[in-house]
């Protein structure tokens, strides 16, 4: 009988575990999340009583877990925080913008026009500069123009 591991498709998804089965990332923002809810709960459970202080603990200690665990699309919690902050801030307002070929061809037509009734008039138009072209040799990997 074969024996069979998992692996999982996408190797980017792979995560080094630092301590026990947690990555650095997540061990360092837990340990944060429950220095701060201890001290919370320590400083809170002889004024407003002990389910009170747990459920203040459990308040400040949560933001802190959840940037550690949630990940989505590659992103972390404080980056979707970020964007979702960033796209209320901006202009919702959507312009499209198209060019007209239509137009762009009936002013190429004239200036064609134009041109032409000039050359007939014996004026002389000056033709563009050529664009200067880069060739690329063997020798070195030397641009030469």
């Amino acid at each position: 009988m074969a024996n069979y591991v998992h692996c999982p498709r996408d190797l980017k998804k792979i995560q080094k575990k630092w301590f026990w089965k947690f990555t650095k990332r997540q061990t360092i923002c837990f340990g944060i999340g429950l220095l701060l809810g201890f001290i919370t709960y320590f400083l809170t459970f002889h004024l407003v009583g002990t389910s009170v202080a747990v459920f203040l603990l459990i308040l400040v200690a949560a933001p802190f877990v959840m940037c550690g665990m949630y990940k989505k699309h590659g992103m972390y919690l404080e980056d979707v925080v970020k964007n979702h902050i960033n796209f209320l801030r901006s202009d919702n307002t959507l312009i499209y913008k198209s060019t007209n070929f239509y137009e762009a061809l009936i002013k190429e037509a004239e200036c064609l026009r134009i041109k032409k009734k000039l050359k007939k008039n014996g004026v002389a138009i000056p033709k563009p500069p050529k664009k200067k072209e880069l060739k690329i040799t063997a020798q070195n990997d030397k641009l030469k123009l």
